[in-house]
């Protein structure tokens, strides 16, 4: 049997969890490699979404009730770690380790050591297998919030920039949004502390946010794992506008959604997010950049349609939508 190799990319949020990961899944690809990679929002997905949900075993706010989430989260990668050494290969994870940091702990109001020591029970069980962790460490926490705010638009920014009644807010009183950017430095600082102590395979990649950055940390993430770095290469199209447009149903409602360019590249847009890449496979068939999803055109009758497919948690999947110019 293949050996089993499991690469999880952490950090803050914004830092290019998603970006990252599905990058590296791609760089195995271009290295004749297979891998299954791990969107933290596909609807299946074996951590963040099991049995209704990480974290929701017990009551965040009580010792007793985080003993049993902390208990469950780690039945949950005991559980993955077996189905994944049964079949072997790579398997390129994003989210669902330092994230949880913020996403939890803090909101139950645990203490550092609570947390790291939960970190070091969580890396001998990853452990089991040949596991590489990828840490994403924004220099400015502020700055990468922000540019995050400009890609993924208001509805996210208002999700992140919103502070919880509990935990962390009753030991660092709100003042503002410089609290909401204290806390994900406080988040960014306590998670490397956690890696600092981990003693396996792993690599920090510094974030600055700018395409230079972005190269230098793909090649070294490509020496880490032994992979041969090749260019990706993004289909370039003569008439975007052929592509481009809004979202709407057979029944003639206008969605959500919609498809934009800019500096001759495709973006698909939402009401979550407000910019999302697309990676032209060919003149029908797109990817997009971060996301476990696909585009698929149909320009052969006098209407356009686009279908989306892909695993992914939410009620788009597998319809056709027509297209129409904005």
């Amino acid at each position: 049997m293949q050996e089993t190799k499991l690469i999880i990319v952490t950090g803050i949020s914004g830092a290019g969890k998603s970006t990252t990961s599905k990058a590296i899944s791609k760089l195995y690809t271009s290295n004749g490699i297979d891998s299954h990679w791990y969107h933290e929002e596909m609807a299946d997905h074996p951590i963040r979404w099991a049995k209704g949900g990480e974290f929701k075993a017990g009551d965040l706010h009580t010792e007793v009730g985080m003993k049993k989430n902390i208990e469950d989260i780690f039945d949950r990668w005991h559980k993955f770690i077996d189905s994944i050494a049964s079949v072997g290969g790579i398997h390129v994870m994003e989210g669902c380790l330092y994230q949880n940091i913020v996403r939890y702990f803090f909101d139950a109001g645990s203490s550092d050591e609570t947390i790291l020591s939960y970190y070091r029970q969580l890396m001998k069980i990853l452990d089991r297998v040949d596991f590489h962790l990828v840490f994403l460490y924004p220099k400015d926490v502020e700055k990468t919030l922000k540019a995050a705010f400009e890609t993924r638009g208001t509805r996210w920014e208002n999700l992140i920039m919103k502070p919880s009644e509990k935990g962390y807010y009753e030991k660092n009183p709100y003042l503002g949004p410089e609290s909401i950017y204290k806390m994900y430095i406080d988040q960014r600082d306590l998670s490397n502390r956690a890696f600092e102590a981990y003693e396996g395979k792993k690599i920090k990649l510094m974030v600055e946010g700018d395409s230079k950055s972005w190269h230098h940390n793909m090649k070294a993430v490509a020496d880490f794992l032994d992979l041969k770095l090749y260019d990706s290469m993004n289909k370039k199209y003569k008439d975007l506008d052929l592509y481009t447009g809004r979202l709407y149903t057979d029944e003639d409602q206008p969605t959500s959604m919609g498809i934009k360019s800019l500096e001759g590249d495709l973006y698909f847009t939402t009401s979550w997010f407000k910019s999302m890449k697309m990676h032209g496979l060919d003149d029908y068939n797109f990817e997009l950049m971060s996301f476990p999803i696909h585009i698929h055109y149909d320009l052969s009758q006098d209407k356009r349609r686009v279908k989306i497919t892909g695993n992914y948690g939410w009620d788009a999947n597998d319809q056709w939508f027509l297209l129409r110019d904005v």
